[in-house]
């Protein structure tokens, strides 16, 4: 998830996940969506110093 998204806009993200999830797939009757900072460009910046 982009980390510069507002937690309104991460939470709503993950809301949407979870209910495509639910709704199109007949064997999940219940899951959760964890949200993630994007660590990509963290570990790049890592690696560039």
């Amino acid at each position: 998830m982009d980390e510069n998204l507002t937690v309104k806009d991460g939470h709503q993200i993950a809301e949407d996940v979870h209910d495509i999830l639910e709704s199109r797939i007949e064997n999940i009757k219940h899951c959760m969506v964890h949200v993630e900072p994007n660590i990509i460009d963290e570990y790049q910046h890592n690696l560039e110093c």
